[in-house]
């Protein structure tokens, strides 16, 4: 979001300001992630491909985790780097206001993201997962066929609302599956699924806008939203889980 700020004014200014961050993040992890024998690399032995066998062969992760994740930030993905070019060009935003309409969305999203933890504790998953997904879907689709500024504002803020329903309860689904002695090794193996779908999501979604329109992509991105809420909502997901922990 704060990037936009530096667009307006020179791009050489916001690369440079990415490159401090990096530079500033690796002096923090250079420093936080010193223990006793200095900075470790991981165990002995370690297999990623072995970490994929092993998670897979639980049919809950087989089955929803590994498929969910990889198709989560595939939507995310698809319009990560089509959003800038529609806000300007659809709706008449300049990097300023586009800045603001993230920091909306985001807002949204952090000041619900305690009671929406709150409820994933007491509340069927399947329940959460499957409305969380149906309403970004639904936000998405609202937020495409908007043209006002209040509206545009109003649709983004929704969106975010909507990721801060499914995150929870999404992270509580990983979170069972993750052996206590292996959860660093776990999340590294999800992370490096869901990082999949991130990179795969913007070229596919460059390659639907070249040929058929950015509306083409959205589109695309709303029938998954769509298809995994449906998903949720008919699969006994609990079951599974009791079944296979």
């Amino acid at each position: 979001m704060a990037i936009n700020f530096f667009i307006v004014n020179d791009y050489g200014l916001a690369f440079w300001f990415l490159i401090g961050l990096w530079i500033l993040a690796i002096l923090i992890a250079a420093v936080t992630l010193r223990g006793p024998g200095g900075i470790t690399t991981g165990g002995a032995g370690f297999s990623f491909n072995k970490e994929i066998i092993k998670l897979a062969q639980n049919q809950a992760v087989k089955k929803i985790l590994l498929p969910g994740m990889f198709l989560q930030t595939l939507s995310g993905g698809l319009l990560l780097p089509l959003l800038p070019i529609y806000a300007q060009n659809e709706l008449g935003l300049n990097p300023n206001q586009y800045a603001f309409l993230l920091l909306s969305a985001g807002s949204a999203a952090a000041i619900t993201f305690l009671p929406m933890g709150r409820l994933a504790d007491r509340v069927r998953l399947k329940t959460l997962l499957g409305s969380g997904f149906a309403m970004t879907a639904l936000s998405l689709a609202l937020f495409s066929a908007a043209r006002g500024m209040v509206s545009v504002f109003l649709f983004a803020a929704m969106l975010g609302f909507s990721y801060a329903i499914v995150l929870p309860a999404w992270n509580n689904l990983l979170a069972k599956v993750i052996s206590p002695d292996r959860q660093a090794t776990g999340w590294g193996v999800f992370a490096t699924i869901e990082g999949a779908g991130i990179a795969i999501g913007p070229a596919l979604g460059g390659l639907i806008a070249r040929s058929f329109g950015i509306s083409a992509a959205i589109m695309l991105t709303i029938i998954l939203l769509a298809s995994m809420a449906c998903f949720y909502f008919a699969y006994p997901v609990e079951k599974l889980f009791a079944r296979t922990s």
